[in-house]
């Protein structure tokens, strides 16, 4: 009998979880599975059928999203009553808590005997430990992503299980010399990763700041290439239009596999805070970590954090091995600084890389089964 699974990602790394996983549930179920959802380009590659586009509930920061509020609010309904409609065998929601925690208390509530699987769990030993209750009564099965995560949930009796990051079923590091010999960049000359963010907002309010960093780079060094991944050509055209005025030296890509080559090509990076930065120290490349939120929603956020800081490798380090630029230290000068000592001394690049990467070993790099494949089978034991 056919098995239905509905998955809902609603931003990039979501779209990656989300591909990776449905690829390796057509291994376990063979042909007898259908997939429906929300998701990205790349999950509906993997055979997703969307119910809409991912970008529609693609929104963070408090004071952002507050406009978006009655066109959401339709969404979810519009959402629920597809799942309702459908009855799914299990309903999978991938982080983007703001959307998909209202799914599935609407489901909870409406649909009480349709099964519920959320993977990412949230980050509640950073702020809120009270959403793991929450989580809890909501969802029957969570999938973590870290290994220090699952004693948080299961003290409420919460099905979780670690599964490993899907970022590691990549490999790594990238083709380096294959990078520098396509685009025709010289050894000697220096390489500068960026990334801005997967959301128009964020790019919109890191680019002009990057921009000036980028022209006081071009001012010091000379010769200097910048590399932007980017997961459409939508992205790509709000840089443009931001970097228009300039002469520098870019390469855009939307491709999986050169965006990890252009991160091992590089002498640095200026990363946006994210998940991009577990890729960046997988690629054996030392980065800097911006990152800059509406103040409003920034003053909120750091009223709950119980941490103190932004990168996943200096959280569960609990030092800062990547140096970090947040909110009002996220500025010109700052961030010029903090990649000229890198691009300057190669040895304090080359201990943040070595520091990083002990780190990434507990997260799952050089694991040899993959993360999805795990999560898959898990899947495959509950449905049966």
């Amino acid at each position: 009998m056919t098995k239905k699974i509905y998955i809902i990602a609603g931003e990039a790394s979501g779209d990656l979880l989300g591909a990776s996983l449905i690829k390796q549930l057509k291994k376990q179920f063979k042909s007898d599975i259908a997939i429906n959802g929300i998701g990205g380009k790349e999950m509906i590659a993997s055979g997703l059928k969307p119910l809409f586009p991912m970008n529609e509930i693609s929104l963070y920061g408090f004071f952002e999203i507050i406009r978006h509020i009655p066109r959401l609010l339709q969404l979810l309904t519009i959402t629920s009553n597809n799942i309702i409609a459908q009855q799914p065998d299990l309903v999978i929601t991938i982080d983007s808590p703001g959307f998909c925690f209202r799914v599935a208390k609407k489901i909870r509530k409406l649909a009480p005997h349709i099964k519920l699987m959320h993977y990412v769990a949230p980050s509640v030993w950073a702020y809120n430990p009270g959403r793991a209750q929450k989580l809890a009564n909501q969802y029957d099965y969570l999938l973590t992503l870290l290994p220090f995560e699952p004693p948080y949930f299961e003290k409420y009796n919460l099905k979780t299980f670690h599964v490993g990051h899907a970022l590691f079923e990549q490999k790594f590091p990238g083709y380096a010399v294959k990078f520098r010999q396509k685009h025709k960049i010289a050894k000697s000359h220096k390489l500068l990763a960026i990334t801005a963010g997967s959301r128009d907002v964020e790019i919109q309010r890191h680019m002009p700041i990057f921009k000036e960093v980028m022209l006081k780079l071009k001012d010091k060094y000379g010769k200097i290439n910048f590399f932007i991944p980017v997961i459409s050509k939508r992205q790509q055209y709000l840089i443009t239009e931001i970097l228009d005025d300039t002469d520098l030296t870019i390469i855009f890509t939307e491709d999986k596999q050169q965006k990890l080559d252009g991160f091992s090509a590089a002498n640095a990076c200026l990363a946006k805070s994210g998940t991009n930065t577990l890729e960046i120290s997988a690629c054996n490349t030392a980065m800097i970590v911006a990152y800059k939120l509406n103040i409003l929603s920034w003053w909120l956020i750091k009223l709950a954090l119980k941490i103190d800081y932004a990168s996943l490798v200096n959280i569960a380090a609990n030092q800062e091995i990547i140096p970090e630029y947040i909110q009002h230290e996220c500025n010109t000068d700052n961030l010029f600084y903090g990649i000229c000592q890198i691009l300057d001394d190669t040895k304090l690049a080359q201990q943040q890389v070595k520091s990083a990467h002990q780190i990434l070993q507990d997260f799952g790099l050089d694991d040899k089964e993959k993360p999805s494949a795990r999560a898959a089978k898990i899947i495959k034991n509950i449905l049966g």
